[in-house]
């Protein structure tokens, strides 16, 4: 159908089934799926992965060069004082046969620590804001446990520490997750 100014028109029919009626019992059966979509959504963001609040632990971190780690559920921005000691992160790693180790540690300088310090926190805990963190990461350094050298992550160095591999395959490990 062309309409009087030389539009085109055209006219949809749906088939009885498709067509609403606009009663009561319509409108209450709608509020009541919309409420659910509401509540489902926000159970999501509270409790889901992806509400972009900090996740519970475990965390974990040394007070002695790697030799020996501890669990924390609170995120800790390394250098930080544990029971009198300086502790920093550890990457925890499960070798071949199940049993948990440090792969490497790692900390940050004075200009990383301060700017991650800066980050905002909900209950207590830090929110991951990830450009911050990639600019903290600039003044990241790593090292093997039992070294004394700490290297710049970002350097080639740092990258051949942080690449922890199973020493017959080759292969990379799988990171520790407490169990």
């Amino acid at each position: 159908m062309v309409g009087a100014r030389g539009l085109l028109m055209a006219q949809f029919a749906f088939p009885k089934f498709l067509k609403m009626e606009n009663t009561p019992r319509t409108i209450i059966l709608f509020a009541i799926l919309g409420v659910v979509f509401l509540v489902v959504v926000l159970l999501h963001l509270y409790w889901g992965r992806s509400s972009g609040l900090p996740s519970m632990g475990p965390y974990y971190y040394s007070t002695d060069g790697g030799k020996t780690f501890f669990a924390s559920d609170r995120i800790h921005i390394p250098p930080f004082k544990h029971n009198g000691k300086t502790a920093v992160a550890a990457v925890v790693y499960v070798d071949t046969h199940g049993k948990p180790f440090v792969g490497y540690v790692f900390t940050y300088g004075h200009t990383g620590h301060d700017l991650l310090l800066g980050l905002p926190k909900f209950n207590g805990q830090t929110i991951n804001n990830i450009a911050m963190r990639r600019q903290a990461s600039q003044d990241c350094f790593v090292r093997k446990p039992g070294s004394r050298k700490w290297v710049p992550w970002n350097s080639p160095e740092g990258r051949k520490i942080e690449n922890v591999t199973n020493p017959i395959t080759g292969k990379p490990l799988m990171p520790y997750n407490g169990s």
